[in-house]
């Protein structure tokens, strides 16, 4: 859902364990180390423990896909069964055959036992894992204690990885279970992530599921390692979540508001703002009483009354000047009531002591300077002012300082939306996108414009996203605007790169940043794009004939391929090679990678190649692809 919209090609945060994601930190670099040197042990026990979501299973199936091709490996992951049911599990994970009905623990590890020696002659190995084996219980603990003494004259048959939570561990130091534990050759315990490892942990999944930038702020991921303490399970849910929310959003960053929202959602606990909640509030007001006292008892309360400042104060005070007899004293000096007015020049030092504008908190947009004077006197007053203030002689003007020319070609988009220079309607829209396609727009008193697009032989595409969307589409887009009003204006947008947008008016091109289109736009857009000559727009693994045979052109073309061989088929079937190779196309265009073949996919597969049908929305860069 959120993948073209922030560009990603995989799902980042998904809770499924997959190794292409796993988070290599100090201590799961140890526990791998680990969990490899037990598989050519050959004999004893390893021991991985670790609390619920650190990624222990991540790092199992990390471990299963660097299995020598000489080790058979039986994973079991739900070992909560009897001994004998645990027996017939190992049995069945490495194909070994026994007689149906077999249900006694004896005959099932002779069997086992046998087929143990027969795999030794062979030179290969043989490696149990027990995921979960925290709910193994003692009884079964010793059927797999007992495993251990299948061996040869040299050497063990079968090496066994138990992987628990921290309650394994404790359970290895009960008196009934020491001679497992005696057994035991390597242990590990993974601890949650750290906040710096925390940090680092969601810009790798964010890296290897296709981001080009950062998506959390810093404030963002320090919240996220304090709600969540480290654990990546708990971090996965918190990081979809908000991802998830900051699409519904149309936001390009995840702050510190959307991880409390998401937070709150997943957990079923508010997360709010230390100062928000009534302890919050408690703890600043006893810190502003505790300060006011300090002071009030502190030494420096008093040191305004030292005689020293006391001598300063009457230093200060101006002696009384004796006047000679018969004068008048001078009068003091007269204070210009005057208001203060603005300098007809540029004042530097109004500028540079101005303070700064106050940041605008997270997720919200920064709001333009106000403009004119501060004073809140109208232009009037200020002129009646700057007249009674002046001297009597007439003092000749200053130069005004040179102002730089506007640039001519500098275009404010809302501006020029609202002075009606430009048309913005329905029609107007798709009468420029239909000559962007050389298609004459002939549209119908009770018609939509949608439905010429299909007379004229093309179909409309209604989608929400960003830039990264457009782009992944490549073709010229209807965008709908809405100024603070909620008045709609419709533009077409026929160029982008990474700097500015082009937008088609009638007969007129605008290019600006992307920036001024996205305080209007959010995200709602319409392509045309002209369906290829097919039977069906729905093509799915299993189909066969013209329609597959212009699927695997089309792929050729898309992957740089000749467009001959494939196409020369003479019934051409959907097959698992089209399939893996229509899910690489759908990962490569931010789309769901489920080898269907659909309208968005055959929006892409139409524009693809060098002699894509139709309009593309050029200058895309590489980068936005």
């Amino acid at each position: 859902m959120y993948r073209a919209y922030f560009g990603l090609k995989h799902k980042p945060f998904s809770l499924v364990p997959d190794p292409r994601f796993l988070f290599m930190s100090p201590r799961h670099k140890e526990a791998l180390a680990h969990l490899l040197f037990g598989m050519g042990e050959g004999g004893g026990f390893v021991l991985l423990t670790g609390e619920v979501g650190t990624g222990k299973t991540t790092l199992c199936r990390s471990m299963l896909e660097q299995v020598p091709p000489t080790v058979d490996v039986a994973l079991v992951l739900n070992p909560k069964q009897t001994a004998a049911e645990l027996l017939g599990t190992i049995c069945d994970e490495l194909n070994v055959a026994y007689p149906p009905g077999t249900a006694g623990a004896k005959q099932l590890t002779d069997i086992l036992n046998r087929h143990l020696l027969e795999v030794h002659e062979k030179g290969r190995a043989t490696v149990l894992v027990l995921d979960e084996a925290q709910n193994l219980d003692i009884e079964t603990l010793e059927q797999i204690r007992l495993l251990t003494n299948l061996e040869t004259t040299s050497e063990k048959l079968l090496q066994i990885i138990l992987i628990g939570q921290p309650e394994l561990k404790s359970m290895m130091g009960r008196p009934e279970l020491r001679q497992l534990a005696q057994r035991i050759t390597a242990r590990c315990h993974l601890d949650p992530l750290s906040k710096d490892e925390t940090a680092a942990y969601i810009r790798h999944r964010l890296e290897i599921a296709g981001a080009t930038r950062p998506l959390f702020a810093g404030g963002a991921l320090r919240l996220i390692y304090k709600i969540s303490n480290g654990i990546p399970r708990l971090i996965n849910v918190i990081c979809d979540r908000a991802i998830l929310g900051a699409y519904a959003h149309r936001r390009q960053t995840i702050n510190r508001a959307l991880v409390r929202t998401a937070a709150s959602e997943v957990l079923d606990k508010k997360w709010k703002p230390l100062f928000r909640r009534p302890l919050g509030w408690g703890i600043a007001i006893l810190l502003l009483l505790a300060i006011g006292l300090s002071w009030r008892l502190s030494p420096w309360s008093g040191l305004l009354n030292l005689p020293v400042f006391q001598e300063n104060r009457e230093a200060a005070v101006p002696e009384p000047v004796e006047t000679p007899a018969g004068a008048q004293p001078s009068p003091p000096p007269q204070r210009d009531e005057s208001p203060e007015r603005p300098d007809s020049g540029l004042n530097t030092e109004v500028e540079t002591s101005a303070p700064e504008e106050a940041a605008p908190p997270d997720g919200q947009p920064s709001l333009p300077p106000q403009q004119g004077n501060s004073s809140g006197l109208q232009e009037s007053e200020l002129n009646a002012n700057v007249e009674a203030s002046a001297p009597e002689e007439a003092v000749p003007p200053a130069e005004p300082p040179s102002v730089s020319e506007p640039d001519p070609e500098a275009v404010n988009l809302i501006d020029l939306l609202k002075s009606g220079t430009v048309e913005t309607s329905t029609a107007a829209a798709f009468e420029t996108i239909f000559r962007l396609w050389d298609v004459d727009f002939d549209p119908k008193p009770d018609k939509t414009a949608c439905d010429a697009a299909l007379a004229a032989g093309l179909r409309c595409h209604h989608d929400r996203g960003n830039w990264n969307t457009l782009a992944h589409y490549g073709r010229p887009a209807v965008l709908e605007l809405s100024d603070e009003a909620r008045r709609l204006y419709l533009v077409v947008a026929t160029a982008l790169n990474d700097r500015d947008v082009t937008l088609g008016f009638s007969g007129r091109e605008v290019t600006l940043p992307p920036s001024q289109v996205e305080r209007m736009w959010w995200g709602d857009f319409i392509i045309l794009w002209k369906p290829p000559p097919l039977k069906s727009l729905l093509i799915r693994p299993g189909s066969s004939g013209p329609d597959v045979r212009w699927l695997k052109g089309r792929l050729n073309k898309a992957e740089g391929l000749p467009p001959g061989g494939p196409e020369g088929e003479e019934d051409p079937v959907f097959d698992d090679d089209v399939t893996l190779r229509v899910m690489a196309f759908q990962s490569a265009h931010a789309l769901k990678s489920d080898g269907v073949v659909g309208e968005q996919t055959l929006i892409q597969l139409t524009a693809a190649g060098n002699d894509a049908s139709g309009p593309l929305l050029s200058r895309i860069p590489e980068a936005m692809r």
